[in-house]
């Protein structure tokens, strides 16, 4: 009988690894968002080699089909009418680098009730073909000064490796 690989177990997903924000940023803008932290533990270990963060850029660890996630949970005490969570891409990162906006999430707060909570969700997927060129960081803004949520169910990512380029 043939030996199961991980990968084979978990229908060919080679990596997948979730980061959350680890402090609170009041404030209308944030760019890149910083402060981010890998999910580790028995229930959301990472899978395959992690991405590379420096400085609120993520580096890809493997080339292929990337699915991008980017979840926020925001608290106004305002009737702030916009917060946006914001996914960037880069192709020429050692040149440039030239950002570009690949997926945008927004959320309105209403006028009522005064303490309020919001979140915003932004997906991209992203053909990565060259780990030195291509990354993506993420951006958050709002019309007023915000609370953006730390923490695993708060603020996080996910970076999914969904197959090979085509």
């Amino acid at each position: 009988m043939a030996r199961v690989t991980k990968a084979e177990k978990v229908g060919g997903i080679t990596h997948d690894s979730r980061w959350y924000l680890t402090a609170n940023f009041t404030g209308t803008a944030l760019d890149p968002v910083t402060l981010w932290a890998e999910v580790s533990g028995a229930q959301v270990a990472p899978l395959g080699a992690s991405m590379v963060l420096a400085a609120g850029i993520f580096t890809f660890p493997a080339v292929g089909r990337w699915r991008v996630g980017l979840y926020t949970r925001v608290h106004s005490s305002n009737t702030s009418r916009a917060n946006h969570g914001i996914i960037h891409g880069c192709v020429d990162y050692t040149t440039g680098p030239t950002w570009s906006t690949l997926a945008y999430g927004s959320a309105e707060v209403s006028d009522s009730p005064s303490t309020k909570y919001v979140g915003t969700v932004a997906v991209y997927t992203i053909d990565v073909q060259d780990l030195a060129e291509q990354k993506v960081k993420f951006s958050y803004t709002a019309l007023a000064s915000n609370t953006l949520r730390s923490g695993p169910s708060e603020t996080y990512a996910i970076f999914t490796r969904i197959g090979d380029t085509p």
